[in-house]
Order: structure tokens, then sequence, then C-alpha cells
């Protein structure tokens, strides 16, 4: 995070020395102005130091009077559990420094698309494609999950765009105990070559439906 901090040259005074630091000598000190005109005494912020009641007659090189020097620091964050893109995290005390305080760091999640998992809520949804003979049979087989491999069993009978619901594999809940699930989207393949002996077993099935 880059963020404005004391300059560790003058101690975030803006001063060349503390000796630069004097008195302002219209003001004397107050940071204000007192005028009289006939019977009524208006008091305005002295123009020649701001209100601050005090110049700066030598300004810090490094932060040219700013007192505050722009710096690039690390700093580490706790993402919670659950978190989806566009949430936001409030970080106290990270932000900028300023006279009522050091203010908060405000950090917006951007989650990175995954090219094989989708996830919408707390579930994950992806696509396996199914040998036509597997989806009719049943199989054990293996995707990619969240954390790593999930095994599934593939039903006999599978139809195409079947879901196969893996319970508890999907996004752990941001502010409970709950967690998603896997939804696995069956997309069945018809081979477009065939040997002849898989086409003569492929008609005798037909043959023996019939």
């Amino acid at each position: 995070v880059q963020r404005p901090l004391p300059c560790d040259d003058c101690n975030g005074t803006g001063s060349r020395t503390p000796e630069d630091i004097q008195e302002c000598p219209d003001c004397y000190g107050s940071g204000k102005i007192t005028h009289s005109q006939g019977f009524m005494t208006l008091t305005t912020t002295c123009s020649k130091c701001g209100g601050k009641g005090r110049i700066i007659f030598h300004f810090c090189e490094k932060c040219n009077g700013r007192g505050r020097v722009a710096q690039l620091n690390s700093i580490k964050i706790q993402i919670p559990r659950g978190v989806d893109h566009g949430d936001k995290l409030r970080v106290r005390g990270e932000g900028e420094i300023a006279s009522g305080g050091t203010g908060d760091l405000h950090i917006k999640i951007c989650l990175e698309k995954d090219p094989d998992l989708e996830r919408r809520g707390y579930d994950i949804h992806s696509v396996v494609e199914i040998d036509m003979a597997d989806a009719a049979l049943g199989k054990v087989m293996t995707t990619k999950g969240l954390t790593g491999d999930v095994s599934f069993v593939i039903p006999p009978g599978t139809q195409p765009s079947e879901q196969l619901r893996q319970t508890g594999k999907g996004v752990p809940h941001r502010d409970s105990e709950k967690i998603g699930d896997h939804i696995i989207h069956a997309r069945i393949v018809v081979p477009n070559k065939l040997n002849e002996e898989q086409i003569h077993n492929l008609k005798g099935y037909l043959k023996a439906s019939s």
C-alpha cells in the first residue's frame, strides 16, 4: 500500500531544523488576527500562517514542508473465508495519518476466474465430459475441485446435462459453519469414430433393445 507517512528526515514537522519553525510575526502564535471597526471587533484566521500560529522559514528538502512522504509499505491482512467478488474489507489503523489520528484501509476483493470452476453464491459448478458407455453403465471418476481432486460416482443411466451434487465440497459461508456444494454437470460425449468391433457391438445392442 502506498500512503503518506511522517517524513523521517524532519519527524513530520516539515522544517529543515527545529530552529526553522518560528512564531508567526503577524498573529504572534495565536493563528488569529483581530480587527477593530468602530464598536465592532472581528477575528479572522491569520493569512500568513494559515491559522497554525507558526511559520517554517526553511522547508525540509525531502518532504518540501509537507511533513509527510508517500511510501510503499507491505502489510499483512487476513482474508476471511467465503469472501466473494466485490466484497470489501476494512483494516483499522492502516490508512492515512491525519490530525485526528490514523484512518482505515478499505480493500475491495476481486476474484480471479478459474478456467474449470464457476462460483455461484456458495456453490461451485463444473462440467465433466463422460463417455456414453460410462454414462450407461456407471463409473467412479475424479475431477478438479475447490481445494483438490473430487471423486464422484456416475450412476448407471446418467442422462445428458444431469447434475451430480457433491455435498459440502463448495465454498464455506462467511458468517457461519455452512459449506456450499460442488455441482458437476454431466456432458455425455458421443464418439465420432468407431472401429468394426464397436460398430458390431452397438448394432447388437440396438437389435436387442428394439
